[in-house]
């Protein structure tokens, strides 16, 4: 009920599976909605988005955070 804020899952490409589980994990009861996740691209990672881009290239990345579809949910 307090919660006004999001939680945002950002993990590396490879652990996109670990992520939407955790997803999964949290994304239920009190902070159902609450849960964001941001899908980073391939061989990617946010330190490699800091050093080619920037702190503007790791805020542009943060805000792709999304809900996941169910359709995204149940692929893995």
């Amino acid at each position: 009920e307090k919660a006004e804020g999001y939680i945002v899952i950002l993990l590396d490409p490879d652990a996109r599976k670990q992520a939407i589980q955790i997803y999964n994990k949290l994304n239920f009861g009190r902070l159902e909605g609450k849960v964001r996740f941001i899908d980073l691209p391939d061989g990617c990672d946010i330190s490699d988005v800091n050093k080619l881009y920037g702190r503007n290239g790791v805020i542009d990345i943060l805000k792709t955070n999304r809900e996941l579809t169910l359709n995204d949910r149940i692929k893995f």
